[in-house]
């Protein structure tokens, strides 16, 4: 379904829909076994990937490791959002990873390319649309419920692709100009 008020006018072959509507999570599940767990302080937020996951004991878990992940899906950080601690999982991490609940886990199921997802949930349209929507004053987060609801721009599949191979090459040159 469309969003009733869109933020703003897009290309004619694009939507806004809810950001659920084209994603999903994968459950939670308490870690019966050696897991690859997945906290704020695994992910490079600049190169937007898991960097630094931690191997625990089922018996270790934290309380909050809890969301299944896989390869493929886009985690973003619920707590601290202004932080931008996304990032798409590009491993098949040995054992399978558990995530925080911090987390919202998102699956685009093939419809929706994670580096696509990546780029939207980064910008500062949705940064402000987050924070319109966050509570809290020391850990300012947001809720899955309200999460669930903000406006997401769908391209078609083609476009995006082309969106994000633009953004890399724009990122590959700031990265020759810092160096």
């Amino acid at each position: 379904p469309d969003i009733e008020e869109p933020p703003f006018g897009l290309p004619q072959n694009w939507r806004w829909t809810p950001i659920r509507e084209v994603t999903s999570d994968r459950g939670q599940e308490v870690p019966q076994s050696a897991f690859t767990y997945i906290d704020v302080t695994a992910i490079d937020k600049e190169a937007g990937i898991v960097a630094d996951p931690k191997v625990l004991e089922a018996r270790d878990a934290p309380s909050r490791a809890r969301k299944v992940t896989r390869k493929g899906d886009v985690i973003y950080s619920c707590v601290r959002p202004y932080l931008l601690n996304v990032a798409v999982i590009e491993t098949d991490f040995e054992p399978a990873p558990i995530a925080s609940t911090a987390f919202a886990i998102l699956n685009g199921h093939g419809l929706v390319l994670p580096r696509y997802i990546w780029i939207v949930l980064r910008s500062p349209f949705m940064v402000a649309c987050v924070e319109e929507n966050q509570r809290g004053q020391a850990y300012p987060a947001i809720n899955d419920a309200d999460f669930a609801i903000l406006p997401f721009p769908l391209p078609p599949l083609a476009e995006q692709h082309r969106i994000v191979a633009k953004v890399d090459e724009l990122m590959a040159l700031c990265d020759r100009l810092e160096a």
